[in-house]
């Protein structure tokens, strides 16, 4: 029986099974007399212990799996993939090997995707239906899209119910990144998902392919099918309108217009509002809240449908505010801990430590473990307490984010962690610790962890040890891996302004960087300082004055100030220096700027 069909009960009467294995073992038979010859003997026990030890093995592997799957829900999609991938190994279980498959697609690990064909191959060289389909997943994860639709009807005949809703949620998920592969299956897609009418998970993909291809009418038909089907939006379908809210917000708004919200599900009210603030219809989104918690007023969902509201109209609104404590107010445990989590980063936002911490304890909910750490990092760092940061770090290292709920990455986590070791301890002690995680990180293949790494070590080179060269390596090295990442452009840029000979490439790619990320005030003080560097004050005033607004760090302060000083406008850089000085005594680029001009406080 393939493991991946046990229920909880199996899984009960399994254990019972190792248990009654273990005593059957130690009371002999009538039959296994002690009259039989000590050879006898000996064999049979060591075919009670071979025997044992697959049922121990077998119960062992069903807990690993069922973990796995725990993992999953709770977010954790590599410590499910490692785990399938562990039991592969051991078992050569077909449905073990597409389960695997499908993680590590869904994941992106296309070659961990690779490698578990090839090892499938070793294992059941054989043509099957689940080679088949692991071969089929192997083409979604090499975006082979002739080899996809091709055999796509073949591969839904074959299975069984269960296996087509995988096949379908599989194939939305690497859709929704790929929107050439959404444009060559159209037709196809249209034509298969026709035959599973009544399933949600193929009228979300059909979804994803009609609107991917402006078939506006198939696209609203296939919408309404959904919300007869799908009443209470499960959250594959979810993440698929989620995604049509945010890019073809006009759709939906069709949809609502030629579809009668109010006869439709409390659910489907609510998406119908979020959709209305993507489109910027305010006034529209509030008036159907007002409605409906006219009907519904300890509902936490259309509080945080309020929140959002009020935040996308005027991000300063205090009702943002008063309606996510609304939605902690009425909201289940899950719902509490998502609404002291955003009223934490929101008081963070704006220095109120105190009350901050406050909502941080209040964060309670499993699911939001990861990024309850993680604030609490972000408290001690503003309040500067690099031990507690430290310690926060090392305690909760094993901690993983939840892919449903998460705010924070794990290398957001980590570059805190660093930042803190670096205020602490020598730079060659944290230059040691990063290199020793670095040679793990580039074992594992983990691309998203390693350039997080390098971009941290970069950093410790050009900050704490003055090694530009080798904070150059690092940072170039870090943009390959993340080639339209403006962060990648702007650390590499900045870095090499500081070098004879790179002020125009340095300065290319922090132009790069402003045009994907303009409102980010530190690309607009690299903006500020490589217009500076050229001799252009004027332009580099305005780029720094609008970086000091919005983050006042002494860095900043003392890229403007210096801008004032050689305008001639001495009384704001004094004011700017000063500030940042009474503030932060000890800032490197601060001091150096001060004593260069000979400036004392």
């Amino acid at each position: 029986m393939p493991l991946l069909k046990k229920n909880l009960r199996v899984i009960t009467a399994l254990c019972l099974s190792g248990f009654s294995g273990s005593l059957w073992a130690v009371n002999t038979p009538n039959y296994l007399n002690i009259n039989q010859s000590t050879e006898f003997q000996r064999v049979t026990r060591m075919t009670q212990q071979a025997e044992r030890g697959k049922i121990v093995e077998y119960t062992q592997n069903t807990f690993s799996l069922l973990g796995a799957e725990i993992a999953l829900e709770r977010g954790q999609p590599e410590v499910a993939l490692n785990t399938y991938l562990s039991v592969l190994k051991k078992t050569k279980d077909p449905e073990v090997a597409e389960r695997a498959m499908e993680l590590a697609v869904s994941l992106h690990q296309y070659e961990l995707a690779e490698s578990i064909y090839a090892l499938w191959q070793d294992i059941q060289p054989e043509s099957s239906p689940a080679q088949r389909r692991i071969t089929w997943a192997r083409a979604l994860a090499l975006g082979d899209s002739q080899q996809i639709f091709d055999q796509l009807g073949m591969i839904l005949q074959e299975a069984d119910e269960r296996q087509i809703r995988r096949i379908f949620i599989l194939l939305s998920q690497v859709s929704l990144q790929n929107p050439n592969m959404v444009r060559m299956g159209g037709e196809t897609v249209h034509q298969v998902t026709q035959q599973y009418a009544d399933m949600p998970e193929a009228v979300i993909t059909e979804i994803i392919y009609s609107s991917g291809n402006r078939q506006t009418k198939r696209t609203l038909e296939a919408l309404k099918t959904l919300s007869q089907i799908d009443q209470d939006l499960s959250y594959v379908s979810r993440l698929a309108l989620g995604v049509l809210v945010r890019e073809q917000p006009e759709i939906l708004l069709k949809f609502f217009d030629k579809n009668d919200s109010k006869k439709l599900s409390s659910t489907w009210q609510e998406l119908e509002i979020e959709n209305l603030i993507y489109a910027k219809r305010y006034h529209e989104a509030q008036h159907r809240l007002q409605e409906l918690l006219e009907d519904q007023a300890s509902n936490a969902n259309l509080y945080f449908l309020a929140a959002s509201q009020a935040y996308q109209q005027d991000q300063n609104s205090e009702n943002a505010l008063i309606y996510l404590e609304k939605a902690y107010q009425y909201g289940e445990p899950q719902q509490k801990s998502r609404a002291a989590t955003m009223l934490a980063m929101n008081l963070l936002n704006q220095n109120k430590l105190n009350e901050a911490e406050t909502w941080i304890e209040r964060i309670q909910a499993t699911e939001f473990a990861f990024n309850k750490n993680a604030l609490e990092m972000v408290l001690a760092s503003q309040r500067k307490n690099w031990n507690q940061v430290i310690q926060l770090y090392t305690q909760n290292r094993s901690l993983e984010p939840n892919a449903q709920y998460h705010i924070f990455s794990g290398a957001e986590r980590e570059s805190m962690y660093f930042n803190a070791l670096m205020e602490v301890r020598s730079p060659n002690e944290v230059l040691k610790e990063l290199n020793q995680m670095l040679k793990t990180v580039e074992k594992s293949g983990n691309k998203q962890r390693l350039g997080a790494l390098l971009h941290q070590r970069g950093t410790l080179y050009s900050d704490k040890l003055n090694r530009m060269n080798d904070a150059i390596a690092d940072f170039r090295r870090y943009l390959a891996l993340n080639p339209d990442s403006a962060t990648a452009q702007n650390s590499l840029g900045y870095t090499l302004l500081s070098l004879p000979g790179y002020l125009n490439e340095g300065a290319d790619l922090i132009s790069k960087a402003y045009q994907k990320a303009p409102e980010n005030a530190a690309i607009n003080d690299s903006m500020g300082w490589a217009y500076f560097l050229k001799g252009d004050y004027q332009t580099a005033k305005m780029y720094l004055e609008y970086a000091y607004k919005h983050q006042q760090i002494p860095e900043i302060a003392a890229h403007l100030g210096e801008t004032y000083w050689l305008m001639g406008e001495r009384d704001k850089a004094m004011a700017v220096w000063k500030e940042a000085w009474l503030k932060d005594k000890t800032d490197k680029i601060l001091n150096a700027t001060l004593l260069k001009y000979q400036i004392r406080f």
